[in-house]
């Protein structure tokens, strides 16, 4: 079963084929945004056995010699995570497909990474290069999205808007 809508990474955040909104003047920095994430922080973990006895990069508890383990090729080798662990540290969100972003030395899922560099149309769910969204038909602005925060585990999922 596929992830909610709003855990998973926009095919407009992926390619500008899939965008539906972005104005001839702002291609170029549409592209850059993706190049760029694809270049410096997108990756994808993969399990192995914990080689020596460490602490989780997530919770900090104690992995063994020889559990296993998520590393992210992005951070040092020495840094594993729980496999429950792995999780985007805005929506708190397991990464199950190991996919990643990094940025300030934190993992994020691909949604999550983009609204913290750009901001996001609540209409059409598209990001954009700055405050306006022209050809957005429904919506004239962006708006970030953020995780309400100090709600708990019930609250995932759940979001609020914040004007910039």
């Amino acid at each position: 079963m596929e992830p909610p809508a709003i855990l998973r990474p926009p095919k407009q955040d992926l390619a500008l084929d899939y965008c539906k909104h972005v104005e001839e003047q702002n291609r170029g920095s549409y592209e850059d945004f993706v190049a760029a994430r694809n270049e410096i922080a997108l990756d994808i973990g993969y399990v192995k056995d914990t080689p020596q006895a460490t602490k989780c990069a997530g919770c900090s508890d104690a992995l063994s010699q020889g559990e296993m383990a998520v590393t992210a090729p992005k951070f040092r080798e020495q840094t594993l995570w729980h496999p429950r662990c792995f999780k985007c540290t805005t929506c708190d969100e397991l990464l199950v497909d190991l996919t990643y972003c990094v940025h300030d030395d934190q993992i994020y899922c691909e949604r999550h990474y983009a609204e913290m560099l750009k901001p996001r149309c609540s209409a059409c769910d598209e990001v954009g290069g700055d405050n306006t969204f022209p050809s957005c038909p429904n919506m004239h602005s962006f708006r970030r999205l953020s995780v309400v925060v100090g709600l708990g585990p019930v609250s995932r999922g759940r979001m609020s808007l914040t004007t910039d």
